[in-house]
């Protein structure tokens, strides 16, 4: 076995051992990007507990042919695979990126599903985080349980101010 083969087969094994560990997988072209623009991405990325690592196209397909994870869209230029716990957050931060910086382009990705197209990607960026999601979610459930107490409420009140009316009537007739 060749020097260059062994190289290849041990960067083979260590992507398959990085993205293996991740149901999602954003794959980025970072075509002229200077180092410190490419830290920038990794320090962003490092917030939201994801990374980015720079692969070799045909490395990487191979890679994703043994794991069973082929992708339906072409890997060109230079590529990166942006990977995290929450594609979300991810997405976010790569669509943020790709609009301050037009050398980046984000090419798709990968779920347990299957494919992901780039537009699909900034869907994702533009939804809001789980956290306002939710509590927008509880406070539509909140808003008409209020509506209904303040309407029941109201009532009472009304109940009261005429058996108050009342007893006046009732006391002013009594003298």
């Amino acid at each position: 076995m060749s020097k260059v083969s062994a190289e290849r087969k041990g960067m083979l094994k260590e992507i398959i051992e990085r993205i293996s560990s991740f149901e999602s997988l954003l794959i980025g072209r970072h075509d002229h990007l200077k180092v410190e623009e490419m830290e920038e991405l990794r320090e962003k990325l490092s917030t939201v507990s994801g990374g980015y690592f720079v692969v070799k196209n045909k490395l990487f397909k191979l890679a994703l042919k043994k794991m069973g994870r082929e992708v339906d869209f072409k890997i060109n230029g230079q590529t990166g695979v942006c990977y995290g716990p929450e594609i979300e957050k991810l997405a976010k931060v790569l669509v943020g990126f790709k609009k301050k910086h037009t050398n980046f382009d984000i090419q798709g990705g990968i779920e347990k599903k299957g494919f992901i197209s780039s537009a699909y990607i900034e869907e994702l960026a533009a939804l809001p985080s789980r956290e306002v999601m939710i509590a927008e979610f509880l406070h539509s459930l909140q808003s008409p349980l209020l509506t209904f107490l303040y309407l029941l409420k109201e009532h009472i009140r009304r109940l009261l101010r005429v058996i108050e009316e009342i007893s006046k009537k009732k006391e002013g007739q009594e003298k």
